[in-house]
């Protein structure tokens, strides 16, 4: 146990800090799935091709960050372990992985990194409202949108409202909205987005929401269906 104890188990936030602030960050998948999609700046450097050798692309002084597809996948735990062992100052495994960052809406890099996703259309200028407000003071809210996305101060969803909702109802917007909307992820790609909406006929719009249930923006049927003819 003691060799593992360097290892420090870290989410996405921390790693945006610890890149800003130099670190290493290390992709242990293999070559074939760091070609497609891996975090901004990092090397591969898979588990199975660990050596003597290998590891001297890394500086042993430096804070390091190891990542892998998600938090169903032990590479990244044990590349981890395999590090503090052979002596690294600093280690860090990214639990949730690659998987976690698309989810949150962050930058990514590969050859799928330019595949049009839910980050590049949902609309982010949504409005808002709280659960204490009053329906008949968001008439003017909606602008341009059909939906208003009911947010605590943390800018979790708690639910939306849509423009026949606030025409038909008066009172608390707690009574008025509808407190589990379906949301997507921001890296949900355009084409998986033009499925849903053609299952959904009755709908026009999804939420779209980071992986800890904070708005991210609003995705429109029309936006995703021609973002879908331009591309064909």
């Amino acid at each position: 146990m003691a060799e593992h104890s360097a290892v420090k188990a870290i989410g996405h936030e921390e790693v945006l800090q610890l890149m800003d602030a130099g670190a290493q960050v290390v992709d242990v998948l293999p070559p074939e799935d760091y070609a497609r999609l891996h975090l901004p700046g990092a090397i591969n450097l898979p588990l199975s091709h660990f050596s003597d050798e290998t590891l001297t692309q890394l500086d042993r002084e430096r804070p390091v960050v190891v990542y892998c597809a998600d938090n169903e996948c032990d590479l990244s735990p044990r590349a981890a372990a395999r590090l503090a062992a052979e002596g690294f100052a600093e280690v860090y495994d990214y639990v949730a992985s690659l998987a976690d960052w698309g989810a949150f809406g962050l930058p990514l890099e590969g050859e799928d990194a330019d595949i049009p996703t839910n980050r590049d259309l949902a609309r982010r200028d949504v409005p808002t409202c709280r659960m204490d407000e009053r329906v008949e003071a968001l008439a003017d809210r909606f602008g341009e949108h059909s939906v208003c996305a009911v947010v605590d101060g943390s800018g979790v969803l708690l639910g939306r409202l849509r423009g026949e909702d606030v025409r038909n109802h008066t009172g608390s917007v707690r009574d008025a909205m509808h407190p589990g909307p379906s949301t997507f992820r921001p890296d949900v790609t355009n084409s998986e987005m033009a499925e849903w909406f053609e299952k959904r006929r009755d709908t026009d719009e999804f939420i779209i929401t980071t992986l800890d249930g904070r708005l991210f923006g609003v995705l429109y049927r029309e936006d995703v269906e021609q973002a879908v003819h331009e591309a064909h």
